[in-house]
This record gives C-alpha cells, sequence and structure tokens, in this order.
C-alpha cells in the first residue's frame, strides 16, 4: 500500500470557527522539523511530510528534483520537452508521485471546510502539507476539537494556524 502525501490548498479564508469537542486534541508524533532553505517552504514541508513516513530526503535533492532549479520532462511519442518548474503545489505532487507515493489536492474556499478535512487526515495519522499564497507548512495536529490547527511552518516553528 503506498503512503500518501495530502496537499491542501485554501484559496479564500472565510467562515465561522469549527469545532466539534472543544477539549479534543491529536498530534500525529514523530515528525521532524526542517527549517527552510532561503525561500523554499514547499520544500521543506515536503522533506517533513516524506521524512515522518521514514524517506530521508534532502532540501536541495528536492529542489533538483522538480523546483526552480529542476525540471519537467513531457515525454510524448513524438519528443521529450523541458518545462520549467514554478508552482509549489504542482512540484510537491510530481516530487511525491516521483518517489513513489500516493498525492492529491485538495482545494477549499472555506477556513472552516479546509479545517474539517485537515481534522480527518491528522486523526488518521496523515500530516498535511497545506498551501496558502504564498506560503507552505505542515500540518500535524489539532487543539480545541480541530479549531486550531498545529502546523510547522518552515519559517517559524512556533506558529499555529487559527
Amino acid at each position: 500500500m503506498k503512503k500518501s502525501i495530502i496537499f491542501i490548498v485554501i484559496l479564500l479564508i472565510i467562515g465561522s470557527v469549527y469545532a466539534s469537542n472543544p477539549n479534543e486534541t491529536h498530534v500525529i508524533k514523530n515528525i521532524k522539523y526542517y527549517p527552510m532553505l532561503d525561500g523554499y517552504c514547499a520544500m521543506a514541508a515536503l522533506q517533513m511530510n516524506l521524512n515522518y513516513y521514514e524517506v530521508d530526503v534532502d532540501q536541495s535533492l528536492l529542489l533538483n528534483l522538480g523546483w526552480n532549479y529542476g525540471f519537467f520532462l513531457l515525454d510524448s511519442p513524438y519528443y521529450v520537452t523541458a518545462y520549467p518548474c514554478t508552482d509549489p503545489i504542482e512540484e510537491v505532487v510530481y516530487i511525491s508521485r516521483l518517489l513513489g507515493f500516493e498525492a492529491k489536492t485538495l482545494t477549499f474556499n472555506s477556513l472552516d471546510e479546509a479545517k474539517k478535512t485537515l481534522k480527518e487526515y491528522i486523526s488518521n495519522n496523515t500530516p498535511v502539507i497545506v498551501q496558502w499564497t504564498p506560503h507552505t507548512i505542515l500540518a500535524y495536529g489539532y487543539e480545541n476539537g480541530g479549531d486550531t490547527i498545529l502546523i510547522y511552518n518552515p519559517s517559524d516553528p512556533e506558529t499555529k494556524l487559527i
């Protein structure tokens, strides 16, 4: 069974507070924090996620696998084309699949909807990479029944998503 890397995009942060049991807390254990290399939060979030699944990969390798310093190959019956990589969502999914993981992108227009989904994945011990313009983090737990999401922010390890 392939491990899943989930990537959530919060497009528009609106809505009221989501919480089922205000005292409920869940934290996924054994996630190692990695600070980002200069400006590459998506690769740091991916590195933290991969490390949870016991894949020890350096951020510089991840960058070369598919970020601005690398390229994406489109192989067709007629030619092979290299495209520059610029989108963190596409790159995290591409690299995850390249390393043998299932990866999917979920997009939400409300914070309530996103928090509900985050809580479901985290309750099942699946850390989630979260992208909101222009930053990427790793969600690994929740407090207050899912109202407060515990995250590793590659630029500040003490941040929480409220």
